[in-house]
């Protein structure tokens, strides 16, 4: 019976001791990495990057959209465009026969 305790004992004491010494290197290793990427940035701030004037389009390529004032407006313009999409699909099934 002791010599189960003393071996709870050291197993507790070596999964402790593991646990501390991994976060002792966690942090270890986050400060490394910190000064690494402050070196990095100062390195940056001596040089900085030129930035390239933004290119103005000369053509639009976003269509151009009608704004509807009311529903209905809205309504009777979607209902014109149906009627004329069915035409279109009708007058290509009849080109594909």
């Amino acid at each position: 019976m002791a010599e189960t305790i003393v071996w709870y004992i050291f197993l507790l004491a070596t999964g402790a001791g593991v646990v501390f010494t991994y976060g002792i290197a966690d942090d270890l290793f986050y400060q490394w990495h910190q000064r690494k990427n402050m070196k990095k940035k100062t390195e940056t701030e001596n040089h900085p990057a030129v930035k390239p004037q933004p290119v103005q389009r000369t053509v639009d390529t976003e269509p151009v959209l009608r704004g509807y004032d009311s529903p209905d407006l809205f309504r009777e313009d979607a209902l014109i465009r149906i009627h004329e999409l069915e035409r279109q699909i009708a007058a290509d099934l009849k080109k594909g026969e």
